[in-house]
């Protein structure tokens, strides 16, 4: 079979890229940045743009010399002692990568699948913190408390600003926002959105309310009646921890999901990403995880011969039959791009939209 890539340097951006031999297509994959390039003309400059993601400086009106990881990191070490958590879990959970007392709750709950007992429990709110600063936002790795570019918070913004710019007026609801990390970035970056949060656990509620209020976001509301119907709608690290009603040790994303889907407007958006394989990936070192999904009339599990899951595949289909189409990098046209005329931008990086049509 012909060779159908190229790597070819472009001197006018000092960027590698692959060049598509047969279609005269140019894809970039460097630092998983925005990349557009000229559809009409496949031998003009790749243009590189930069998302613009808040910093934890920016949210917290905190110095940079400052070091402010640190400062939100103490933010949620306050609240939480005043929560009455133990001091050497909190530290343990805001300075280990791996954190030992994790490890019987993992065990627990791949003996059980028990959804009730894990999100009840008090302690849930570390894994939710957890989480986001070593996946979700990948915190640890910027001084300044900018999410990693290979982030899903990364992601999802260089998504949204693919599809509004600073100035417009859009509403949007995350579900599951856990301490609210992702919805305050939003409401930073896009001062005209309002932005609505629905969190369930007392916990997480607290500390997200705490950091709205010191982050002065007018734009967040937590927990307040909802509009008839929103622009955005998000759900990030969530789909895969829906448990089922009626099948044990089962998730089941869907019927939890759909009445949302409803909210959403006529060519309204729909961001969301899951860690389906983590199970494996992380060697069953999870929580709220299944190893069997329903979607509608199927319920899917892991070939052990194969490397992949098929829940990722079968939740696409899913969101089809209810009218959700995968946005490709063809579908939108960027904002705040000026000069540039016949450019293709690109949606990669792990965070999935969707359109309603």
């Amino acid at each position: 079979m012909a060779k159908k890539w190229r790597r070819e340097y472009d001197p006018f951006t000092n960027l590698f890229y692959q060049h598509n031999m047969h279609t005269g297509a140019d894809r970039v994959y460097t630092h998983n940045c925005k990349f557009l390039h000229d559809t009409g003309d496949p031998s003009s400059p790749v243009i590189r743009i930069d998302a613009r993601v808040p910093s934890i400086s920016d949210m917290f009106g905190v110095n940079e010399t400052l070091r402010p990881l640190e400062h939100f990191k103490r933010i949620l070490r306050d609240t939480l002692i005043d929560m009455r958590f133990d001091p050497g879990q909190i530290d343990e959970v805001l300075t280990a990568r791996h954190v030992s007392f994790f490890e019987p709750l993992y065990a627990k709950w791949n003996e059980t699948r028990d959804a009730n007992w894990l999100y009840s429990m008090p302690e849930y709110v570390f894994e939710t913190i957890h989480c986001l600063l070593h996946h979700t936002a990948k915190l640890g790795n910027a001084r300044n408390g900018t999410p990693d570019q290979f982030s899903e918070a990364h992601n999802m913004i260089a998504a949204l600003e693919l599809l509004y710019s600073e100035y417009d007026r859009f509403s949007v609801l995350e579900l599951g926002p856990g301490i609210g990390y992702l919805s305050l970035l939003v409401a930073h970056r896009f001062p005209n959105a309002s932005v609505y949060v629905e969190e369930l656990n007392p916990q997480s509620l607290q500390l997200l309310t705490t950091l709205r209020d010191l982050s002065d976001a007018g734009n967040l509301y937590v927990n307040c009646p909802f509009p008839t119907s929103f622009d955005v709608l998000m759900a990030f690290e969530v789909l895969e921890h829906i448990p089922s009603l009626h099948y044990s040790s089962v998730g089941e994303p869907m019927p939890w999901l759909d009445p949302y889907l409803c909210l959403l407007k006529h060519n309204a958006y729909f961001l969301y990403d899951s860690m389906w394989g983590a199970e494996w990936q992380l060697n069953h070192r999870v929580m709220g995880h299944f190893l069997r999904y329903k979607f509608d009339d199927f319920i899917y599990e892991k070939d052990p011969f194969s490397a992949r899951t098929p829940f990722y595949k079968a939740c696409e289909e899913a969101l089809l039959l209810r009218g959700m189409h995968r946005v490709r990098s063809f579908d939108v046209q960027p904002c705040d791009v000026t000069g540039v005329t016949n450019i293709t931008p690109t949606l990669r990086g792990g965070v999935k939209v969707y359109v309603k049509k």
